[in-house]
């Protein structure tokens, strides 16, 4: 699908909404009511801007290519980018949405470009949150060097888990496993997907 522009601000906040639904939702499901001084915040733009420099976000339609091709067993049903323009500040991102060919698994691959305005996942590192009992956990670790963040929730229907890359002061990936028994796709997916060819397109 191609990236669309979203023309009204009702819409952007819309898509917005969305985004930082699919990145806070571990927390979310965690602790319903949230956790207040976390959601603040990983709201984008809460954030102290990069040195006042102006960055030009990167085209929806390149970080779309860099969507990783599903493992076996998957397959992808849909993807989708665009930019999202006044809340409250501008960023762009590229979506793809899998399931698995057999059971209903079901995994959300998220890049975003904030251009270095309001980084989402430094709240995330900086806080240290932690959490580990029957119902779940969330715990930090490096990924190929990178910080990582993962969290899940364990439940009768399928438990759901999450994991989130920080690139560096402005790109990031959010991945999404529901449905699952075990946490294992979401490294299978994270290993699909070309890291530093994301990082390049800041260059």
């Amino acid at each position: 699908m191609s990236p669309q522009r979203i023309p009204s601000i009702a819409k952007a906040i819309i898509v917005a909404l969305m985004v930082t639904a699919a990145i806070l939702g571990a927390i979310w499901i965690l602790f319903p009511g949230g956790i207040p001084e976390v959601d603040l915040l990983l709201i984008p733009g809460s954030q102290d801007d990069m040195a006042g420099e102006n960055i030009s976000l990167t085209e929806p339609s390149s970080m779309l290519k860099l969507l990783p091709v599903p493992p076996n067993g998957w397959s992808l049903d849909n993807s989708t980018g665009s930019y999202a323009d006044n809340y409250p500040q501008p960023f762009t991102f590229a979506c793809g949405n899998y399931t698995k060919k057999s059971g209903n698994g079901t995994v959300n691959v998220l890049i975003y470009d904030s251009g270095g305005k309001g980084i989402i996942w430094n709240s995330i590192f900086n806080t240290g949150f932690i959490y580990d009992n029957a119902d779940g956990h969330a715990r930090t670790y490096f990924y190929k060097d990178l910080p990582a963040w993962e969290t899940a929730k364990y439940g009768p229907g399928g438990n759901v888990y999450s994991m989130h890359i920080k690139l560096d002061e402005r790109f990031g990936i959010a991945i999404t496993l529901k449905n699952a028994t075990d946490s294992s796709s979401l490294r299978e997916f994270a290993d699909r997907i070309n890291i530093y060819g994301i990082r390049a397109l800041g260059k």
